[in-house]
């Protein structure tokens, strides 16, 4: 944090322009999992969660490897929910760290992800 401070939060500007043009203040929890989970199950857990907080729920990779995030899963879990949610597509690694520090709260299966979101 003390030594990518400043390159963190000039990619969270252009990563909150990109999700919320002209709302940049939006708040949001970031939201990343495994293809392992219930779709079905997933998105009523976190209609709820956005529900109670009023915060929009973003979808972001922590990797796109094979067998590991899914942007297609991402994609229908948010069809499903009834509450707001979006897909974040990006995959250039400051990007994907400016989401993690931007959020109110981060839900992960990722280790290295919660490592990211307990620095900020």
């Amino acid at each position: 944090k003390e030594l990518y401070g400043d390159l963190v939060s000039s990619k969270l500007e252009e990563v909150r322009k990109s999700l919320f043009p002209g709302d940049e203040d939006k708040k949001y929890i970031a939201v990343q999992f495994k293809k392992s989970f219930n779709v079905h199950y997933l998105s009523n857990i976190l209609d709820n969660v956005a529900r109670k907080t009023g915060c929009t729920i973003v979808f972001f990779a922590a990797g796109t490897a094979p067998g590991h995030d899914s942007f297609d899963l991402y994609k229908n879990v948010t069809e499903q929910m009834k509450e707001p949610a979006l897909v974040y597509e990006g995959e250039d690694v400051w990007k994907t760290v400016a989401v993690i520090s931007g959020a109110e709260a981060v839900f992960s299966s990722s280790l290295h992800v919660r490592i990211m979101a307990f620095i900020y």
